[in-house]
């Protein structure tokens, strides 16, 4: 029966160092998803500052890049 509870104990502790690194990413991950949410919602900012501009300047807004030129600048 010892024996048992031995085996059940270093399981549970296992399984708490499991989650307390579990609990790590995640608080990690939230920082890292809150950052680019942040940045995402700069980028909106910006771009309807930039087409606001634009229309009070008359000019016509720029085209997108297609999905090929997005890729190349993206690396």
């Amino acid at each position: 029966m010892k024996h048992l509870l031995g085996k059940i104990e270093a399981r549970q502790q296992l399984i708490r160092e499991t989650a307390g690194q579990l609990r790590e990413q995640i608080a990690l991950l939230t920082e890292q998803l809150a950052a680019a949410e942040h940045t995402l919602q700069r980028l909106d900012i910006t771009r309807e500052t930039m087409l606001e501009l634009a229309a009070e300047d008359g000019i016509e807004p720029p085209e997108p890049l297609p999905p090929g030129y997005r890729e190349v600048l993206a690396t």
